[in-house]
């Protein structure tokens, strides 16, 4: 009933029926807008007050009033085009349509859901989340949706539910004076009516509120003392829900506990539960986030504050010039669009003035993270915490534009075989000797060869990588789901480092496993996210086998492996010893004491990273710097962070008094953070360390440039008359700013004959 396709298959249903095929030999007669209103209007003078026929109705009448019966019943847009007017905040009654765009977008969203159900032979009816910003008439619309299938079906029980008593109410009254005005001859009769509680028709339909923050807590009817409290629904079935306002909800528990068991799952089930954002890790965010991983009955919808461009938007000054930081949330949200609204969106300049105005307004006020919740561009700033967040919403963003320019290459699955493995790590019957397996990745190929894009890089074979098929794509819930992203392949010419650091869960499908691939900073370009593997499902054992693969994948110009840095705390002591004894896998990161007096003395018999008390400080620290920090050579972060999981994550990582404990938010995960940090603090460490991070002496060799370039002009030394002896002297100064060699010197454990965890 909510696209053309399925009003079409309807009606020809309706019209295979003899008793209807006869009636309407042609199909049922459509009648425009204009005429409806026409038909409408002698039909209402046909009759006085008490709604007795003052005259007899012409047969063009009982034709129309026959076919319109049934079109509305069919067709949500005839019903609402011709017989739904609503309140216009405010400035007089006026007919819902044409809709908003943020309301025909539910519409369309609904009528593709519906088809899909239709083709696929799906069981279910349609529930949707709508997850919105303020003021998109949303509800409004979601109560016309009630209405149409009270008002024109048998049988239909209908519950709109809201926040707190009053907000109910108004839900009720909506869809009362949607009933008030309508048609005599096609209103059905109601036979009880409690007002902002319930009313029932004489077709067996009924509607009925409820509210989360009532005293009972339970379904309101005519008494007002059904049910007991934190019971909405339970005992009653309903098949067509609207519930508003979640997010300010006492107790939403009770609609997964007490309404959802009873929903049928049945083509004629209607859902709509939408909401504002309020609080990351509250009952409506986690619903959010469980339903955009696949799980359960309902569809994500997002509509983001642009949705509706005539009403956020002012006229802006001729002179006005948006600011950078209100040009990058634009390109944003161009990017952004295609996800959320199904098609591109460029924002004009009112609504680029409207956004910076009131984003300022906001901010200067403290309520920035108020702004982000009610006007918001996309489903994760929207989520916010009232504790301390460790990133604040100005660096959440340039973490996000920075991690951004790099666009996802590839999705691989990775199911290594275990025998492969087992064979890989012997020698060659051959040759007596062992040796480190050399993985047949990463080829070197001439320039002209190099891969340009994913289909164009070749799957490495034995090692159970498979690329995913568009189809799989399509179907994959989010890069969460046991596969391995990539945003840049092995590079196949020059000097290439790695770090393969791994935070380990137990594969029981509460926490993730997160192997990260960091690849190390130099001298021209900060350290960087370039793959990563999450996994709820794989277990500390099997993960061993992912992350051989992905190691050996990522080794160095010497064929040797990514160096592994797993944390041991917990289950990720069987990972690597898997990993070590099973595999034959032979780089590992060696366990430092930060507070050894010698440096000679820092370094451990032990490998992989231990989580303390006193190292969690350390790694976090680091970690913050190093994604807050911008390069000034790159305009980049010290660390770049492409997977948005670990970005996600950001947004929920909170402390209530120092980093050092800071941690995930109620009902979030921080296992990328970790995975990532520990990549970082173990790359961060390779390339310099204490003794000067490469990221400072990149600063430092900037700055001499642009000192030297100010005393003295470039000299073209091939056009001289200088000796090579002089050129020669002139060039030293740079010498310590190369990647061959003069970082690796410049570590004190180097000096001092410990080459365990040097890149060979």
């Amino acid at each position: 009933m909510y696209s053309d396709r399925m009003v079409a298959v309807t009606e020809a249903r309706l019209l295979a029926a003899p008793a209807f095929r006869s009636q309407y030999p042609h199909g049922l007669p459509r009648y425009s807008i204009e005429d409806s209103a026409q038909f409408t209007a002698d039909l209402q003078s046909a009759v006085d007050e008490k709604g007795q026929l003052l005259r007899r109705l012409t047969a063009d009448e009982q034709t129309f009033i026959a076919a319109t019966l049934l079109l509305i019943g069919l067709d949500y847009r005839y019903f609402a085009e011709r017989f739904v007017a609503i309140d216009s905040e405010g400035y007089g009654v006026r007919p819902l349509f044409p809709l908003w765009e943020s309301q025909a977008f539910v519409l369309q969203t609904l009528g593709t859901l519906e088809w899909d159900r239709e083709q696929s032979g799906h069981p279910d009816g349609l529930l949707l989340n709508v997850l919105k910003a303020r003021q998109l008439g949303v509800s409004t619309f979601a109560e016309s949706l009630v209405a149409h299938r009270l008002l024109t079906r048998k049988h239909v029980r209908a519950l709109v539910g809201a926040d707190v008593e009053d907000q109910a109410g108004y839900l009720f009254r909506m869809i009362d004076r949607l009933y008030q005005p309508f048609p005599w001859f096609l209103k059905p009769q109601r036979v009880n009516f409690v007002k902002n509680r319930e009313m029932v028709f004489n077709t067996q339909s009924y509607l009925k509120t409820a509210w989360g923050k009532s005293t009972r807590g339970a379904l309101q009817s005519v008494t007002g003392q059904e049910g007991s409290k934190g019971a909405i629904g339970r005992g009653q079935t309903f098949s067509t829900i609207h519930i508003s306002e979640l997010a300010t909800w006492d107790n939403p528990e009770q609609l997964d506990s007490a309404l959802l068991p009873t929903v049928p799952i049945a083509s004629s089930t209607l859902v709509i539960f939408e909401s504002t954002a309020e609080i990351a890790g509250d009952w409506w965010h986690k619903h959010w986030l469980t339903a955009g991983d696949g799980a359960g009955r309902f569809t994500n919808l997002f509509i983001p504050w642009y949705a509706e461009p005539l009403k956020y938007s002012l006229p802006a000054p001729i002179d006005w010039t948006p600011a950078s930081q209100t040009l990058q949330h634009a390109k944003k949200c161009e990017l952004d669009a295609p996800k959320w609204m199904g098609r591109s969106v460029t924002l004009h300049r009112d609504q680029l003035y409207w956004y910076e105005r009131t984003r300022t307004y906001y901010q200067k006020k403290g309520e920035l993270g108020k702004f982000l919740r009610e006007y918001c561009a996309d489903d994760q700033e929207c989520f916010q915490y009232s504790g301390r967040a460790i990133f604040t919403l100005d660096q959440l963003e340039a973490i996000d534009a920075a991690g951004s320019r790099r666009s996802l290459k590839d999705v691989w699955a990775v199911e290594p075989a275990r025998e492969i493995a087992e064979l890989r790590r012997l020698p060659d019957s051959a040759d007596t000797t062992p040796r480190r397996p050399i993985p047949p990745l990463a080829p070197r190929l001439p320039l002209s060869m190099l891969p340009t894009a994913a289909e164009a890089y070749p799957v490495p074979p034995g090692y159970g990588f498979r690329r995913l098929s568009p189809a799989d794509l399509a179907a994959l819930p989010s890069l969460k789901s046991s596969v391995l992203a990539i945003w840049e392949y092995p590079r196949p010419r020059g000097r290439r480092r790695y770090v393969l650091s791994v935070d380990v869960a137990d594969g029981l499908g509460q926490d993730y496993s997160v192997a990260t691939v960091v690849r190390l900073p130099t001298i021209e370009e900060p350290a960087e996210e370039v793959a990563q593997y999450v996994s709820n499902a794989v277990d500390a054992k099997q993960l061993a086998f992912v992350c051989d693969a992905i190691g050996r994948f990522y080794g160095d110009e010497d064929g040797i492996e990514a160096l592994a840095a797993i944390e041991t705390n917990n289950h990720g002591l069987s990972t690597q010893d898997t990993l070590q004894l099973h595999l034959g896998y032979g780089h590992f990161y060696v366990w430092e004491y930060a507070d050894a007096a010698s440096p000679d003395h820092r370094y451990s018999t032990k490998i992989g990273w231990v989580t303390t008390p006193r190292t969690r400080p350390l790694l976090l620290s680091a970690f913050h710097d190093a994604i807050v920090t911008v390069d000034p050579i790159t305009s980049q972060p010290d660390f770049i962070l492409n997977s948005p999981t670990t970005r996600a994550e950001l947004r929920h990582f909170v402390t209530p008094d120092t980093i050092g404990n800071a941690e995930a938010a109620r009902g979030q995960h921080d296992d990328a953070i970790f995975s990532s940090a520990i990549g970082y603090y173990v790359a961060w460490r390779l390339a310099g360390g204490e003794a000067e991070p490469i990221a400072e002496r990149r600063r430092r060799r900037t700055a001499l440039q642009q000192q030297g370039a100010a005393d003295q002009p470039p000299r073209d030394w091939r056009n001289s008359d200088a000796t090579a002896e002089e050129a020669d002297l002139a060039k030293e100064d740079d010498d310590e700013f190369t990647d061959d060699g003069a970082g690796a010197s410049s570590l004190h454990y180097a000096a001092g004959g410990d080459d365990r965890n040097r890149l060979w």
